[in-house]
């Protein structure tokens, strides 16, 4: 009981929103909305939602904002850095040769080498294959959860 009290004054009180899941580093706005977003059905599930489902009917609604809860909190967390990979034994291109002077002052353009580095172009790509998968996967969720946003209420 104590808890529910507590939360409710501090649900009037306190409109600043902790977003647990990213730490002290920059972050594009892009990751801060996603992370934002189930920051606020994080709380949901787990500081609101619990009377809500003793007195009403749980909707389909409801159940999608849990298997949301649980992407997020469970399945999401156990992704790999797609570009944490081992470059051992390929042909590493050096940083400052991927790049050259453009005719737009103080630009640079990428050129990638592609026959000299093959292999090491074949591992990028894959890794940038698997980051796209996985930020299309992150857009289906956010817009799932958008969607069914209307059964966040207590």
């Amino acid at each position: 009981m104590f808890e529910r009290v507590k939360f409710f004054i501090q649900s009037k009180t306190k409109r600043k929103l902790v977003i647990t899941t990213l730490n002290n580093q920059y972050c594009d706005r892009d990751e801060v909305l996603l992370h934002a977003a189930f920051q606020i059905l994080v709380n949901y599930i787990e500081k609101e939602s619990f009377g809500k489902k003793q007195i009403f009917e749980v909707t389909e609604s409801d159940r999608i904002l849990d298997s949301l809860y649980s992407w997020w909190t469970e399945i999401r967390p156990q992704r790999t850095d797609p570009f944490d990979v081992s470059f051992e034994g390929v042909k590493k291109l050096p940083f400052e040769e991927m790049w050259e002077p453009s005719d737009r002052k103080g630009l640079m353009t990428f050129t990638p080498k592609t026959e000299e580095y093959k292999e090491y172009w074949a591992i990028l790509h894959k890794a940038s294959d698997i980051e796209d998968n996985y930020l299309k996967e992150d857009q289906e969720k956010l817009e799932l959860l958008i969607e069914h946003r209307r059964a966040m209420w207590v």
